[in-house]
C-alpha cells in the first residue's frame, strides 16, 4: 500500500504540538492535586495552542486559509479566558447569520459559488445542500449552521489522490466514497468530531485527504450502501 500511495506526513506536527500540550497539561493538573501550584493560572491560556496550530497551518501549502481561522479563533478564545476582553466567541454567533445573509444576497444579485483555483468551491449556510460531481480533483467545502452531502461514490478521480479543505461551525458535512479509496483524516476537533466509518476493500486503488476543522460540529466520511 505504501509503494502505490504515498502517505501525507505534514500531518505529523500538528500530532507533535498537541502531544506536548497534553503532557504539559497533565502536569499541570499533576502539581495542582499535590498544592505546588494553582493549575487554572496557566491553563487558562490553553487556546493559544490553536494558534500555534495555525501557525503551522500557514506554512504548510494550500492551508492558508485553515491556518488563518484556527489563528484567529484561538487568539479570540485566549483573550476572552485572559480577561484581555469582555466578551467570549459564543456572543460572536451572530457573525454567522451576517455571512449567511451575505452568501443569499450574492446568489440573488446573480453571483454564483462554483470553480475556484484548482478544485471546486461548495458552501452550504443555513440550508442542507447535497451535490454529486461526476469527476473530481479535489474541493474546498464549508458548511455554517448547514448540512453539506458530498456523494462522490460514482465520481471519477483525475489524479491518484484528492484534497477536501473542510470547514464547518455547528453544521455538519457527510462525504461518501467508494469503497476502494483510502481515506486520510487531517481534520481538528474542536468540541466536535471527525470520522472515518469504514475501511477500504482490498488494495485501495485513489486516495482521499480531508483537511480542515469542525468546530462544534461534525465531519464523517463513509461508503454508501447499496
Amino acid at each position: 500500500m505504501e509503494d502505490t500511495l504515498n502517505r501525507p506526513t505534514s500531518f505529523g506536527g500538528t500530532k507533535l504540538i498537541l502531544g506536548i500540550f497534553f503532557v504539559i497539561h497533565g502536569l499541570l493538573l499533576a502539581a495542582d492535586n499535590l498544592g505546588a501550584l494553582v493549575a487554572w493560572d496557566y491553563l487558562r491560556y490553553w487556546p493559544a495552542i490553536i494558534s500555534l496550530v495555525g501557525i503551522y497551518k500557514i506554512w504548510e501549502p494550500g492551508r492558508q486559509l485553515a491556518g488563518g481561522i484556527l489563528i484567529g479563533l484561538g487568539a479570540v478564545m485566549l483573550a476572552a479566558n485572559a480577561g484581555w476582553i469582555r466578551f467570549s466567541l459564543f456572543d460572536l454567533w451572530p457573525l454567522l447569520l451576517i455571512a449567511g445573509g451575505v452568501l443569499i444576497v450574492a446568489r440573488a444579485a446573480g453571483v454564483q459559488v462554483g470553480i475556484g483555483g484548482d478544485g471546486q468551491t461548495l458552501v452550504a449556510v443555513l440550508t442542507n445542500r447535497k451535490v454529486s460531481p461526476r469527476e473530481f480533483a479535489g474541493a474546498r467545502a464549508v458548511a455554517m449552521m448547514g448540512g453539506l452531502e458530498i456523494d462522490l461514490t460514482e465520481a471519477t478521480m483525475t489524479e491518484r489522490s484528492a484534497v477536501i479543505e473542510a470547514f464547518t461551525v455547528w453544521g455538519g458535512i457527510e462525504i461518501y466514497v467508494p469503497d476502494t479509496w483510502e481515506v486520510i483524516g487531517e481534520v481538528i476537533p474542536l468540541m466536535g468530531g471527525f470520522e472515518v466509518l469504514f475501511a477500504p476493500a482490498g488494495m485501495p486503488q485513489r486516495q482521499l485527504i480531508v483537511r480542515g476543522a469542525a468546530i462544534m460540529a461534525g465531519i464523517a466520511v463513509n461508503r454508501r450502501k447499496s
